[in-house]
C-alpha cells in the first residue's frame, strides 16, 4: 500500500511540475535551466540570447547601428575624461563639444532604431572598453591631452569614413538620412581635433 501510495504521490508531482513549466511558457518566461556535468540542475537563469524580434531593416544597416553607436559611447566617456582631467582649454573645449553633439546623435539613432526593432547597444565592446580604460589609468596631465586628441583624430576619420559609406549605400532611408545629416558635424570635428593635434 505504501509503495502504491509512493507511485501515486510521485506521479502527481510529475504531472503539476509539467502544468507548471506550461504555465511559465505562457506567461513569456524565457529562463533556461543550468545543469551540472551529471545532469542535475543548479540554478534557473536568464535566457539572454534572444535577438530583436523581427528587425526592419538588412544586416549592414543594423551593423551601422552598433558600430554608431559603440563609436558615440567612446566619443562621450572619453570627452568627458578629457573635460576633467585634460590641460589645455582648446581640449577640454573640444571634449565638451564631443559629449554634446554625442550624445544628441546617440539618442536620436537609438529612436531610429527602435522603429526598425533594432536594439542599439548600451555598452561598448570589450576590446573598445580596455582601450578606454588603458587610457584613463595610465594618462595624466598633458598626458591626457595628447592620448586624447590622438585617440580623437583617429577615430573621427574612422567615424567619417563609416557615415560617408552608410550615407551612400544603406538601403534604408531614414537610417540613410540619419548618417547623411551628422556627416558634416563629423567632418567639421576632424578638422578640428587636426588643428589642434598641429598646435600641440
Amino acid at each position: 500500500m505504501k509503495k502504491l501510495s509512493f507511485i501515486v504521490l510521485t506521479g502527481a508531482i510529475l504531472f503539476c511540475s509539467c502544468g507548471n513549466g506550461e504555465n511559465d511558457n505562457k506567461n513569456g518566461d524565457t529562463s533556461v535551466l543550468v545543469s551540472n556535468k551529471d545532469g542535475e540542475v543548479m540554478v534557473q537563469q536568464p535566457d539572454t540570447s534572444a535577438k530583436s524580434a523581427n528587425p526592419t531593416v538588412d544586416d549592414k544597416a543594423a551593423e551601422f547601428v552598433k558600430d554608431a553607436a559603440h563609436a558615440g559611447m567612446k566619443e562621450v566617456e572619453l570627452g568627458k575624461w578629457a573635460q576633467e582631467y585634460g590641460t589645455r582649454k582648446e581640449v577640454k573645449d573640444f571634449a565638451a563639444m564631443m559629449v554634446a553633439d554625442h550624445t544628441a546623435a546617440g539618442e536620436e539613432l537609438r529612436k531610429i532604431a527602435g522603429t526598425k526593432n533594432v536594439v542599439a547597444p548600451v555598452m561598448v565592446p570589450d576590446n573598445v572598453r580596455d582601450n578606454i580604460d588603458k587610457m584613463k589609468t595610465k594618462k595624466q596631465g598633458t598626458e591626457v591631452d595628447k592620448a586624447y586628441v590622438n585617440e580623437m583624430v583617429d577615430d573621427h576619420r574612422k567615424a567619417v569614413d563609416m557615415f560617408e559609406d552608410a550615407a551612400k549605400d544603406l538601403t534604408d532611408a531614414d537610417l540613410r538620412n540619419f548618417a547623411s545629416k551628422t556627416l558634416p558635424a563629423l567632418r567639421k570635428h576632424y578638422d578640428m581635433i587636426k588643428a589642434i593635434k598641429d598646435k600641440m
